[in-house]
């Protein structure tokens, strides 16, 4: 008998990095669960990605699970969901797209509204799905960066901060798993320098989905 193909988990806020990760996972043999955030529909893509997936991979297999949000109670149904397909082997967390403002009209509630939305929820999803991971000894988690066609880093500060903290979590979260001498554990922050005059489309874009997948394990 032949060994489950992988299991991977897109919770992200970005359509077009939801559409290029299905692709390269699709294609690496990968089974695919969406979590879309935010605005973005997930029928709809799910629908856009079903009807390319046949192109893509022979077999491929895609699925948007019906969680919103990243509070305290989505992230348990969510839990919930991955449970009946068996855990994940991978989860690909990327921040949800934020509008610019300079810093100094961020004020204390704007900054944690968008604390909420970029950063914690990501935080929740894979505290939810850590255990699972570390009981079975195998799985990755993979944290993306911002990924849209324009930056303006001095309208930006907040992502740019919750990058950081992003890389931070990757790097302790790894380091508690081998604490936990989980060695098939891990975590990894995927970083997105630009090139000036770079495309974003097969450019920026395709470079970090690579980078991503890699990171897991999975091509």
């Amino acid at each position: 008998m032949s060994a489950p193909r992988p299991l991977a988990l897109l919770y992200s806020g970005t359509q077009e990095l939801l559409l290029s990760l299905s692709h390269r996972l699709l294609t690496q043999g990968a089974r695919v669960l969406l979590c879309p955030q935010g605005p973005i529909p997930s029928a709809p893509l799910l629908a856009e990605i079903k009807k390319r997936a046949g192109e893509w991979a022979e077999g491929a297999e895609v699925q948007a699970l019906e969680v919103e949000g990243g509070n305290a109670m989505d992230v348990a149904s969510l839990v919930r969901e991955v449970r009946k397909h068996g855990g994940v082997d991978a989860l690909f967390c990327a921040p949800y797209p934020i509008e610019e403002i300079p810093f100094e009209n961020i004020d204390d509630q704007m900054w944690s509204a968008m604390a909420e939305a970029d950063l914690i929820s990501t935080v929740r999803v894979a505290r939810g799905l850590l255990p699972g991971m570390l009981q079975s000894n195998q799985g990755r988690i993979v944290f993306l960066p911002l990924t849209q066609k324009t930056i303006n880093p001095h309208l930006l500060v907040p992502s740019l901060a919750f990058e950081s903290a992003r890389a931070g979590l990757a790097q302790g979260l790894s380091a508690h798993a081998r604490a936990e001498r989980k060695e098939n554990v891990r975590a990894a922050w995927v970083p997105c320098p630009r090139e000036e005059g770079e495309e974003w489309e097969g450019g920026v874009l395709e470079r970090v989905v690579q980078e991503a997948v890699s990171a897991a394990g999975l091509g």
